[in-house]
């Protein structure tokens, strides 16, 4: 099962919103998981973007979403910046 979720972090600079991506992906990656007897480990992708223009929200959502491809591109389990995604 997959799941997306949106989190806004006014007033958070790059730096800071990235650790605390980091931060959430390490403690959630390789974590055991069980469902209906099942055993697996999850891992986290993560597309940071932030205020990247005059589009507004959906803008930064959909550059957020494009990293999050990306990320799950690269391999899953992972923090991507929109500015990092570059051309697909």
């Amino acid at each position: 099962m997959r799941r997306t979720t949106l989190v806004f972090l006014p007033d958070t600079n790059t730096g800071d919103a990235q650790a605390l991506a980091e931060r959430l992906r390490e403690r959630v990656s390789g974590q055991p998981f069980e469902c209906k007897e099942v055993k697996t480990e999850m891992t986290v992708s993560i597309g940071l973007s932030f205020d990247i223009g005059e589009g507004g929200i959906p803008e930064l959502i959909e550059a957020a979403d494009l990293a999050l491809y990306q990320a799950k591109n690269r391999g899953r389990d992972r923090v991507v910046i929109f500015s990092d995604v570059g051309d697909f």
